[in-house]
């Protein structure tokens, strides 16, 4: 399928909504005495990305992924966020509690600020690490974002354990039909051609998805919450971001939450809208309401491939 218009998830994705910081205990982070939820009006940014005339898509819950080029072949990159060193966490969590109390407190006083050493405060990138597009700069400097980490991307090395599963859904050593020779492929899960109400596996050459960011799904990721595969015959896919799209939606709160509980379609982990300006918005549905994909897998599609 055409994947035209759809942006590219680089960074943390903004909510829809404005959001507002209550005084309870956070239950996606430990030790967070506050947690951040929407409100009910539009957020400004989204209101100025016409964001009500975007593309809306299901929100996948995955490990993300970027396709890009390496040593001159287009490659499957994965996430990898630089985070803090223990103590320059420990300061940076510190400040985080006092700016929260500065805003409990109707900012009654001077606003807290923290500023970061990124030479000494981070662990050091690994080989051929390159910062996710967006990532603020200061001079040659990468700085991190609100939540203190530097998002970015390292190529799948075929020699690194904890890019196993990636490894099973791109062939990068392109060993397919004599065709394929001069082609990275991937498997790559979407909509069907010629009835978008179903998915399905497909096998796309990694060129076509320069640029794409995707998200992979399986049997060993992120507690399979769409039951594929299963441990003793693994499967591992790729889907692009925003080609999983759902009917136009009014963004309205109450109307969302209503779809989100009372629609079969609602049961997905969150909404992700693709603006015209690539600007992304997202909105999730705080009780994690997962569907399972109704898929008939090949349990080796690398076999299946004409």
């Amino acid at each position: 399928m055409p994947y035209s218009g759809l942006g590219s998830v680089q960074g943390k994705v903004q909510c829809v909504f404005k959001t507002e910081v209550m005084n309870e205990e956070s239950q996606k982070r430990s030790n967070q005495p506050y947690k951040v939820v929407s409100s009910k009006e539009l957020s400004q940014s989204a209101d100025e990305a016409n964001v009500s005339h975007s593309i809306v898509s299901e929100k996948i819950d995955g490990t993300c992924c970027f396709v890009n080029y390496f040593k001159g072949r287009a490659w499957l990159w994965a996430r990898h966020d630089r985070k803090p060193i223990k103590s320059a966490d420990k300061k940076f969590r510190k400040f985080q509690k006092a700016h929260h109390q500065w805003q409990t407190d109707s900012k009654q006083t001077e606003e807290p600020r923290f500023v970061w050493d990124t030479n000494k405060d981070f662990k050091p990138p690994p080989v051929n690490w390159i910062p996710a597009s967006g990532v603020g700069m200061s001079g040659d400097r990468t700085q991190p974002g609100d939540g203190g980490h530097i998002p970015g991307w390292v190529p799948v090395d075929p020699a690194e354990r904890s890019h196993c599963w990636h490894l099973t859904a791109v062939n990068l050593d392109h060993h397919l039909t004599a065709v394929n020779l001069d082609h990275q492929m991937a498997l790559v899960l979407g909509p069907k051609e010629q009835n978008a109400n179903t998915l399905e596996i497909t096998t796309v050459c990694l060129n076509e998805l320069i640029g794409h960011t995707l998200e992979l799904i399986g049997t060993h990721i992120n507690a399979n919450p769409y039951r594929i595969g299963s441990k003793q015959e693994p499967v591992h896919v790729l889907v692009v971001h925003g080609s999983i799209q759902l009917p136009s939606l009014a963004i309205n709160y109450d109307g969302l939450k209503d779809w989100f509980t009372g629609n079969v379609d609602g049961a997905v982990e969150g909404i992700v809208w693709h603006c015209h300006n690539k600007s992304l918005f997202k909105v999730s549905y705080l009780k994690m309401i997962i569907r399972a994909i109704p898929l008939k897998i090949v349990l080796d599609p690398w076999n299946a491939v004409p």
